[in-house]
């Protein structure tokens, strides 16, 4: 059994996969179906979206077995169908997560199907932003103090020399260093000399000019290549068009959404920014605070989890990013209304499949949470948890460490030759350290395991010895190179944790994870015991071909 790596509750509770069919098997022939759940077909389409949609990027020959996600898939029905019963998908917490996380699946294809189609741009209001343009020509312009040694550098390039190389190497143009590199420049360009501008413009692609005086010395030029009029007519009426088009689509999308939301009612929960302003930034937010409404839209709740933190993260971004995060959800929300009133539901049933596994994960996952809300432990539970899984408690190897930090190699030399003298290494620490916030330069125990790469080197000290040479670390605050002159003043042994020593917290993390566990597999036995699941052929056929490495299977009936 795998653990999933977006779900860490759910892998728990899935039921070995012949326990789960072995007794109802019942071979079914439909076309395409999978399984059968209470007579209720599931299609190998939908069977592989779920798989698409909540473990996306495994693919054929992934860690999980087609077992494993017909399991889940299986628990996940069952499971939000019952919470929809018992009206679990109308609790606050519950309503505002849904909303949170289905409503966005339709704000593209709304912006596809209904908005941009209504953005036009016509030829003759193009055209009339684009000014007369001349044609252009680029070059690699090289000079010379005189015409004799313009001449022969013209020459050298004629015979095969590199033309930027001779640039670079003999001009005496401000363009040397980028190989003499001008343009496009237009027809007329104040740079060009009229003569040089005719000379340009009369020589071919690919050619070089001949040897022309001009204000700033001899010039001959190697033409890369020109553009007509029509040319850069054209170029203009492409970049115009863009830049036009995106300003209206912005503009046309911005309005709207804006007349979308107006058309709904929108209360934001008195005094709710004032309590995440003086929650502070950047902090854990507090439960109490996380569990608030942020807002209610047409009466449904949004919660400040699922405004400021649906990753569940845990770091408050300010009360400006809670306004921002408001207008967004605001908007999904009444996008996902108009596009069912338009009827994208019935002409987009793939979004409302996807809709549909979302849905039953989110329900499923919060049924369980809500109903290992209440569990714990007691201190004996822990105490057997902990004897029984000893091993796992140990406290790694660590060193005691000092350090000396500088910024300047001088300094390090002045660090170097003081220790040498033998002026004890704290007291150097003490007066030559940049970090004069560790008395001493005393760091104390960091794990062996933890020490960053660039410290390696202290794994070969003894007990009593620092660093030969200075050691290169980028602060992790300003990104500055550290020269880091660390000493080993003692060594702590890889050891067992006594029970005493254990972070209780972790151990009653570890006891209520298999509590729910064990809760979560006895709400699915119960399910799976009062419902009907039949497996088809189809199905094996599907499994055996994602077990073959590489193997690529092609959603529909023609595989």
């Amino acid at each position: 059994m795998t653990r999933s790596r977006f779900f860490p509750f759910l892998f728990l509770a899935v039921i070995p996969f012949a326990t789960a069919f072995g007794e109802d098997f019942s071979p079914v022939t439909t076309r395409n179906t999978v399984f059968l759940i209470d007579g209720k077909p599931v299609v190998s389409d939908e069977f592989l979206l779920f798989e698409e949609t909540l473990f996306p990027g495994e693919g054929s020959g992934g860690t999980r077995s087609p077992a494993h996600l017909a399991d889940t898939f299986i628990n996940n029905r069952l499971l939000a169908a019952k919470a929809t019963a018992e009206g679990m998908d109308l609790l606050p917490e519950v309503r505002s997560r849904l909303e949170s996380r289905l409503n966005p699946l339709w704000v593209e294809p709304y912006w596809d199907e209904v908005v941009r189609p209504t953005v036009h741009v016509g030829e003759d209001e193009l055209r009339a932003l684009i000014p007369e343009l001349e044609e252009t020509v680029t070059l690699r312009l090289l000079v010379a103090p005189d015409r004799d040694r313009a001449e022969a550098l013209r020459k050298r390039a004629l015979s095969g020399d590199d033309f930027t190389e001779l640039v670079r190497r003999h001009s005496t143009g401000l363009s040397a260093g980028n190989g003499g590199l001008l343009g496009p420049l237009e027809r007329g360009n104040g740079l060009l000399e009229p003569p040089l501008s005719e000379e340009l413009f009369r020589t071919p692609p690919g050619s070089l000019t001949r040897v022309m005086e001009t204000r700033i010395g001899f010039a001959v030029a190697l033409v890369l290549h020109r553009k007509s009029r029509e040319e850069m007519r054209d170029e203009g009426l492409a970049r115009n068009r863009a830049m036009l088009v995106r300003k209206r689509e912005t503009a046309a999308w911005k309005a709207r959404k804006e007349t979308l939301v107006a058309s709904h009612t929108i209360v934001v929960e008195e005094g709710i920014e004032g309590a995440v302003r003086e929650a502070g930034t950047g902090v854990p937010l507090p439960a109490a605070l996380l569990s608030r409404p942020g807002f209610h839209m047409d009466g449904v709740p949004f919660l400040l989890q699922d405004l400021l933190d649906p990753s569940g993260i845990g770091i408050l971004h300010g009360g400006n990013v809670l306004r921002t995060a408001i207008r967004k959800r605001a908007e999904e929300f009444a996008i996902a209304r108009d596009a069912a009133g338009k009827g994208m539901r019935e002409r987009h049933p793939e979004i409302v499949a996807r809709e549909t596994i979302l849905r039953e994960n989110l329900l499923t996952r919060e049924y369980l949470r809500l109903r290992g809300k209440g569990l714990d432990a007691s201190g004996p539970e822990l105490r057997r948890y902990f004897e029984a899984n000893r091993s796992r408690f140990v406290a790694p190897k660590a060193l005691d460490l000092s350090f000396i930090e500088t910024k300047s190699p001088r300094r390090a030399e002045r660090i170097y030759t003081r220790l040498a003298a033998g002026v004890p290494f704290a007291e150097v620490a003490e007066e030559e350290s940049d970090n004069r916030e560790a008395k001493g330069g005393r760091v104390g125990f960091v794990e062996e395991n933890r020490l960053a790469a660039e410290l390696e080197a202290i794994k070969r000290l003894k007990v009593g010895e620092y660093a030969p040479a200075p050691l290169r670390v980028r602060s992790a605050d300003t990104g500055e190179e550290l020269l880091v002159i660390p000493r080993l003043n003692g060594v702590r042994e890889r050891r067992p944790l006594r029970f005493e020593e254990v972070d209780r917290h972790l151990l009653l993390q570890a006891v209520v994870a298999r509590k729910r566990e064990a809760l979560a597999r006895e709400i699915f036995e119960d399910l799976r015991n009062s419902h009907r699941v039949e497996i088809t052929p189809e199905f094996r056929n599907l499994a055996r071909s994602d077990d073959v490495p590489g193997e690529k299977r092609q959603r529909g009936t023609d595989r």
